[in-house]
């Protein structure tokens, strides 16, 4: 039950979150082939020997990260207060790890963290210009423009999952105008998501307002380009084919569990602390380079066409 909590907590706290597949696995890396090149197959006349290639695949593994939480609670405030002390702590860890896994998944790195972190969204899509699946909103920064977000979201093969749209919640005042805008009526609707939410769709893709992390900053902070003023918006694909996180296993009680893992350890013999443990071995995966994009160069400004 407590684990369940902690779960829904995090789950009713965290849109971005609750949209993420989570995919088990055992061991420390994802390992799977990255696309590269698809087989050629040509047609052939008859008695002829087909002539097709093989097409080609590139290795690839993505090294999970853990993410531990301890939540101690003195043994004598249980006394004088009573478990729902210590279960009031274990669900505000609950939403303080959500956020932190939400932020690694945009702007995470596993080599500038020192591998306490997984590389997300702004570190596997690098924005550059020799990157097909990055798109530039303006050559050095501009309001976010409508033609790009399109050229953004054409960049992403959905099939099978559908697309969605991961933008800073300090945008939603220019969706709110966009909403209003008569010239550009049509362009915004709201609808139910998966999940039976009303949520605010673009051509058919969600839209996902990302906020701050623990330490309130936010997720996507216009402190990008040159003059650390703008900001990237991604559209991904989620599934297990496409982008997902990857969750490895983890050990409660001598006994190994996938996924997330909520126990307590009980009363410390080294402090007067009870002790329950938060853990999730997880990391973020583009399987797929074609099932992700990043618009760069976005000021906070209202949308233009």
């Amino acid at each position: 039950m407590q684990e369940l909590a902690v779960l829904q907590t995090m789950l009713d706290n965290g849109p971005l979150f609750a949209a993420l597949p989570f995919k088990d696995i055992v061991g420390a890396s994802e390992v799977f082939n990255l696309e590269d090149e698809l087989p050629i197959v040509n047609a052939r006349l008859l008695d002829e020997n087909p002539s097709n290639t093989r097409g080609s695949s590139i290795p690839q593994s993505v090294i999970t990260a853990i993410y531990t939480a301890d939540i101690k609670t003195d043994v004598q405030r249980l006394a004088r207060e009573g478990r729902g002390a210590h279960d009031t702590e274990v669900l505000r860890t609950a939403r303080a790890l959500r956020m932190q896994i939400e932020s690694d998944f945009v702007r995470g790195s596993l080599e500038s963290s020192s591998g306490r972190s997984f590389n997300g969204l702004s570190t596997l899509i690098p924005a550059v210009s020799t990157n097909s699946q990055a798109v530039a909103n303006h050559a050095t920064g501009a309001a976010p423009k409508l033609s790009a977000l399109d050229d953004m979201l054409n960049q992403v093969d959905a099939a099978p999952s559908q697309k969605v749209i991961i933008m800073p919640r300090a945008l939603r005042p220019a969706l709110q105008a966009l909403r209003r805008d008569q010239s550009l009526t049509g362009n915004l609707q709201i609808e139910t998501n998966a999940l039976g939410q009303p949520a605010m769709f673009y051509d058919e893709a969600e839209i996902i307002l990302t906020d701050v992390d623990p330490y309130n900053t936010p997720i996507q902070g216009f402190t990008e380009g040159s003059g650390s003023n703008t900001c990237s918006i991604y559209c991904v694909a989620l599934g297990e084919d496409s982008v997902y996180m990857a969750q490895g296993q983890s050990m409660v009680n001598g006994e190994l569990q996938p996924g997330l893992v909520v126990y307590d350890v009980g009363e410390s013999f080294t402090s007067t602390h009870y002790l329950t443990r938060i853990n999730l071995d997880c990391a973020a995966v583009i399987k797929n380079p074609r099932k992700a994009a990043r618009l760069y160069n976005v000021t906070k400004a209202n949308f233009a066409a």
